[in-house]
């Protein structure tokens, strides 16, 4: 791997270590390409850097793992000083182009803190607005197969695979587990290992997909057996018969409730269990909210593979597979009574009393299998509540 961003004086140290890859037999090297360097003055492209940094790296006689870096560079473990934000006119420009608020085009966590880390998955999965996200996010794939250098190398078969970034730090997660950052950077829910992590759900772009999830899911409520669907936890809020429903409490957990005042509104709905061992109407509901989640995140996985396997195709792009990174949360496994909660505020996994990692490489009409890397991010931590080796195997094995 690269570094996520060189400095002036750090070209001719990376020199060597490529010298010294290629010596050992290393074949490639990834490289994070910052949506937020390359276009972020609105209207404008600047791929110097890339240019000169592949270049270096194909006259060791390495190839190249582009990384299509749609998240923030910065703050996170082992980013050191780097900063290179999601483009500014996203916000300003793009949210009204598409019909959004600024704050639309970030997450907000549970203790009501908002998150820049990455366009969030409601953004990119509306009915209405949802294409025109996306589509903007795939302009930076096209703009890359425009780039003549860029062909050439790709003629060469200098790229084995393309990465796609999915979520913050490049993975397909939600933004649960933000540890407390320097100064520079906007705060965090100041995380640390091993918590549950905190859901990303409570902006209003949010909470009205999970108020329409729920209502397609339920609109033929009536035609339940009457006693079933009076026990149902949607029939006091939803009514099919009405055309101007009350949706106001279809909320995620805790919703109703003003973060300055409560740190984490989801404490009772972890601490209980709901989706387990609640009563019918508390069951249901909670299975719900956990399978909206998942599902609103491998909608917006899949959405970006589409474009870009859309936007990265013909003759020469077409013939390179892509690829994907998915984290690696391992903790929160043992000596715990909410067995794998970490991995459900990160979207993960569904809501399930027996929860397997599903096989989520397939990217295209086609079915194309994408290679996934498990990114382990806790280098150092202690291993209390760990399981990373059943997360390995299981992944092995399917």
């Amino acid at each position: 791997m690269a570094p996520l961003m060189l400095k002036d004086n750090e070209w001719d140290a990376f020199k060597k270590r490529l010298h010294q890859a290629k010596e050992i037999g290393v074949e490639a090297v990834t490289v994070d390409m910052w949506w937020g360097h390359v276009m972020k003055i609105y209207g404008q492209q600047d791929w110097d850097y890339y240019k000169a940094l592949f270049n270096v790296i194909t006259l060791h006689g390495l190839d190249i793992v582009p990384i299509f870096s749609l998240h923030h560079g910065g703050g996170s473990v082992g980013d050191g000083d780097l900063d290179v934000p999601i483009p500014p006119w996203v916000y300003s420009k793009l949210s009204k182009d598409v019909g959004l608020q600024p704050d639309d085009l970030r997450y907000m966590s549970e203790k009501g803190r908002l998150h820049s880390d990455a366009i969030p998955v409601w953004a990119t999965t509306g009915e209405s607005h949802g294409p025109k996200v996306v589509k903007v996010m795939g302009d930076f794939f096209q703009a890359f197969t425009e780039v003549e250098y860029f062909r050439k190398l790709a003629e060469k078969n200098c790229f084995p695979e393309f990465n796609i970034s999915l979520g913050p730090t490049g993975e397909l997660r939600y933004p649960s587990y933000n540890e407390k950052r320097p100064p520079q950077f906007e705060t965090t829910d100041e995380w640390e290992y091993p918590h549950r992590g905190f859901f990303q759900c409570y902006s209003s772009l949010a909470q009205n997909s999970f108020q329409k999830w729920v209502i397609e899911k339920w609109r033929n409520l009536k035609q339940f057996d009457p006693a079933a669907a009076n026990d149902h936890w949607v029939k006091q809020y939803y009514d099919p018969d009405r055309d101007s429903p009350p949706f106001l409490k279809i909320l995620p957990p805790g919703g109703e409730k003003s973060p300055d005042n409560h740190e984490a509104r989801a404490d009772d709905f972890v601490s209980g269990r709901v989706w387990l061992i609640g009563n019918q109407k508390d069951r249901e509901y909670a299975q719900d909210f956990l399978s909206w989640y998942h599902e609103s995140l491998l909608k917006h996985g899949q959405a970006l593979l589409e474009e870009a396997n859309s936007r990265l195709s013909g003759e020469i792009f077409g013939k390179i597979p892509l690829g994907m990174k998915i984290p690696g949360v391992h903790w929160q496994w043992r000596c715990t009574n909410v067995t794998r909660m970490a991995e459900m505020t990160a979207g993960l996994i569904p809501p399930l009393p027996e929860v397997i990692y599903e096989k989520k490489g397939k990217h295209s009409p086609q079915e194309a299998d994408v290679p996934m890397d498990m990114a382990w991010l806790e280098d150092g931590h202690y291993p209390i509540m760990t399981g990373y080796e059943n997360i390995f195997n299981m992944v092995r094995a399917r």
